[in-house]
């Protein structure tokens, strides 16, 4: 996301900052299926375990209206882990299937960071296609 703001020196600043986290997640569901002609739609709620395999990395660029820039590459410590409400809609015909699927987390990502009143929480919106196997 773009951020554009003003310094004390009333120069315009324009950046971005992103911020990378690697996890391992088990994510158990419970599903319902309705059929419908040769559709099979899959409507799915479940809880996820999400263990964090490293400190989470923040990329900064910036650049200001003068023509300054400003950049940096920054780890941060985070959760040990994280748990996720998650749920999907998936809709198959025969073995080929899309999905959609929301995941919001409960833990606090700025856990233990000094400065800032903000709580950040995870959010993940999953788009594929599905091949299955079997059926």
């Amino acid at each position: 996301m773009q951020e554009n703001y003003q310094d004390l020196n009333n120069v315009s600043w324009t950046g971005r900052s992103l911020l990378r986290h690697n996890f391992f997640t088990l994510s158990p569901y419970l599903d319902y299926t309705i059929s419908i002609r040769s559709f099979s739609i899959y409507l799915k709620g479940g809880l996820g375990c999400a263990l964090n395999l490293g400190e989470a990395i923040e990329n900064y660029k910036s650049k200001s209206s003068d023509g300054q820039t400003a950049s940096y590459i920054n780890g941060h410590s985070t959760t040990a882990f994280d748990l996720r409400h998650s749920f999907q809609l998936v809709v198959f015909k025969k073995k080929l299937g899309m999905g959609f699927g929301y995941s919001t987390g409960i833990m606090d990502y700025k856990l233990g960071w000094k400065g800032g009143t903000n709580l950040v929480f995870s959010r993940y919106l999953k788009i594929g296609l599905q091949y299955r196997l079997s059926k």
